[in-house]
């Protein structure tokens, strides 16, 4: 039960930030609802297989998902020497933010 609920949560969230986030861009929102409306028409509901040509509206879905990654989960870390990583030098007391879907 407690693995089921942690999933639902985590769905729940994002499906709560992913409509927050299109409150707060408009412009978004219009867009990916005449990219919908041109694709599935108003007579009917989204099916699996308008997927392939709703690629606005699943951009919109991942770019939500990928913004939340990073203000859930990806706590600011601080380098704490001057350090060389795949050949990037990182300066002692950079701030570090991973990018958990890059």
């Amino acid at each position: 039960l407690d693995i089921f609920m942690a999933g639902t949560e985590t769905c729940a969230k994002t499906l709560a930030f992913a409509f927050l986030y299109l409150t707060l861009k408009p412009d978004i929102q219009a867009k990916a609802q005449e990219e919908i409306d041109a694709v599935v028409g108003p007579h009917r509901l989204p099916t699996i297989e308008d997927r392939p040509r709703l690629k606005y509206v699943e951009s919109v879905a991942l770019e939500s998902m990928r913004v939340l990654a990073g203000l859930a989960h990806c706590v600011p870390h601080r380098a704490l020497k001057d350090t060389h990583l795949n050949g990037y030098f990182i300066p002692k007391d950079t701030v570090i933010i991973g990018n958990l879907r890059g």
